[in-house]
């Protein structure tokens, strides 16, 4: 961080925020990833990357087909119901599908 700051004060906002994210990835129906539960405090748990999620991330496949659980995103709320906005990479723009 800058000027010595510590990033900790973000991170305990973030944080759960994150898990939560995180959770209900592994909790679609065709899930993203899994979690494998450990014994003990859950930073020893083992996310994995499910052949749906290497999909998405090699864009072949689109994470809203999933349907995930809408989410706020910097005061937007992000569904996966039609007509929601989409950024377009080959117009660098901000779209409706």
């Amino acid at each position: 961080m800058r000027n010595g700051a510590s990033a900790l004060p973000y991170l305990a906002t973030a944080l759960p925020s994150l898990l939560h994210t995180v959770e209900n990835l592994a909790r679609l129906s065709n899930p993203v990833l899994t979690i494998s539960q450990s014994e003990g405090h859950w930073r020893r748990n083992e996310l994995t990357i499910t052949d749906a999620g290497r999909a998405v991330l090699r864009g072949r496949r689109d994470l809203m087909s999933l349907q995930p659980q809408p989410c706020w995103v910097g005061g937007v709320q992000v569904t996966a119901s039609p007509g929601t906005w989409r950024w377009d990479e080959r117009h660098r723009d901000a779209v409706r599908l």
